[in-house]
């Protein structure tokens, strides 16, 4: 099964040195890997990526990565994820592809068991499927996620999907690592709307509503090694501008993808609730900028329900 790999960057040589070296110790190679990075560089900052994550690799191995820039192609970065994700579909010619976020790690045996459970699972459905890893809290035996059942309208917040059998289901899934046919990706796509932040399940909630199934292989596991982050960062309200997206993106989810009757109550109970824990959280776990973040939760509720 050839498949290609899509990793969205920020250029963080030392995040991406250790993806690199979880791809190529791997004993099954992506045909080609796309790492895509989202700033603007120079020459100068291009090569020294180049030397760092390459230096200790096999000339032979560094022959399927592909590293994307400004500066080779019509690429412009700063746009949102959702852009650089789709960036990265367009890229792709094989049958299969996975797209990864760059601060994972993982076995020599991922790519073979991610290969080996699409098989499995796909043929266990009729529907087309997108298949997600269990995602770890860096390296220990935390699960970070396994996707989510749903959105409580109630309270607005995502209700995660807590699995002991083999796989799960959910109807959403983040963004760190999904795996299924390029061409389904490209049927999709990331709506680029969501620069970012609710961007992942806007796209797995499209996917489950027009047909194609989610499934969460919970043996099947990767390292998110993200950083330590604050209750505003974790809420991802914890600057002015992730608190705008966060505001608007999850009435946009809600408009877009739910039904009429989730809405409804969406609209009297969840978005003032939610709202409400979002100012508290500013006012009062929030390190900086508190009053600029405070007027764009504002900004992001009103542009959202405007929309």
């Amino acid at each position: 099964m050839k498949f290609e790999v899509v990793i969205p960057s920020r250029g963080s040589i030392g995040t991406l040195q250790k993806i690199v070296e979880s791809i190529v110790n791997s004993n099954v190679l992506p045909s080609k890997v796309h790492i895509i990075i989202d700033k603007f560089i120079g020459k100068d900052e291009y090569d020294i990526i180049l030397y760092f994550i390459f230096k200790k690799i096999e000339e032979e191995k560094k022959q399927i990565f592909n590293i994307i820039t400004n500066l080779n192609s019509n690429l412009c970065p700063g746009v949102g994820v959702s852009y650089i994700r789709n960036f990265g579909i367009n890229l792709c010619k094989s049958e299969y592809m996975y797209i990864i976020d760059d601060d994972n790690i993982f076995g020599e045996n991922f790519f073979k068991e991610t290969i080996e459970s699409y098989s499995k699972y796909q043929n266990n459905f009729e529907k087309e499927i997108f298949l997600s890893p269990t995602i770890m809290y860096r390296q220990t035996n935390k699960i970070q996620s396994q996707g989510f059942k749903k959105i409580s309208p109630f309270l607005a917040k995502v209700v995660p999907t807590k699995s002991t059998g083999d796989y799960s289901t959910p109807k959403l899934i983040g963004g760190n690592s999904i795996f299924g046919k390029t061409n389904n990706f490209k049927k999709i796509m990331f709506d680029e709307y969501f620069e970012f932040i609710y961007e992942d399940l806007d796209f797995s909630w499209r996917a489950t509503n027009l047909g194609y199934k989610i499934v969460v292989d919970n043996n099947l596991k990767t390292n998110h090694m993200e950083k330590e982050k604050s209750a505003t960062e974790k809420s991802f309200i914890g600057t002015p501008k992730t608190a705008y997206q966060k505001s608007r993106n999850r009435i946009i989810l809600i408009k877009n993808n739910a039904k009429w009757w989730e809405k409804y109550i969406f609209y009297i109970s969840g978005l003032w609730i939610q709202t409400g824990w979002f100012i508290f959280l500013v006012l009062f776990l929030g390190k900086h900028s508190k009053f600029e973040t405070f007027k764009s939760i504002l900004k992001g509720t009103y542009e959202g329900i405007k929309f």
